[in-house]
């Protein structure tokens, strides 16, 4: 089974990331080379040659992640691209008592960034199934 950037790039837009002008002529080589740099680390870590259909959506989410570590890593601010504000609920009410969600320390756009990072690229426990014994 073949991955392609293309699958990455959807899962990009999915996740409410918006590639800006000056990115556009870079944007599918690093995609591309995200993918490359995945599919290789699943066929190391399971010791296969192919992916199998099972683990399409982990690999995608795992290169999309790896994309989205790479900016990072380089010193891109990759917040602007992404909605964090489309979270969901931020407080509850009920009765005189008030919960809030994402105030505080560590809950800043940058936080939640590496958080999604932390649960696209860490994905091992869906591959020890796929895992063959080497001799």
């Amino acid at each position: 089974m073949t991955i392609k950037a293309s699958d990455v790039a959807k899962r990009l837009k999915a996740l409410g990331y918006n590639a800006d002008e000056t990115e556009n002529e870079n944007y599918l080589c690093e995609i591309e080379y995200a993918l490359a740099k995945t599919v290789q680390y699943i066929k190391n870590f399971c010791n296969i040659k192919e992916i199998p259909f099972e683990l399409f959506y982990v690999a995608v989410d795992m290169a999309a992640g790896e994309f989205l570590k790479e900016k990072l890593a380089t010193g891109c601010d990759v917040c602007d691209n992404i909605d964090f504000d489309a979270e969901g609920i931020k407080t509850i009410t009920e009765g005189d008592v008030t919960i809030q969600f994402g105030t505080g320390e560590g809950t800043g756009e940058v936080a939640r960034y590496k958080d999604l990072i932390k649960s696209l690229c860490y994905r091992d426990a869906e591959l020890v199934p796929f895992r063959k014994l080497r001799w």
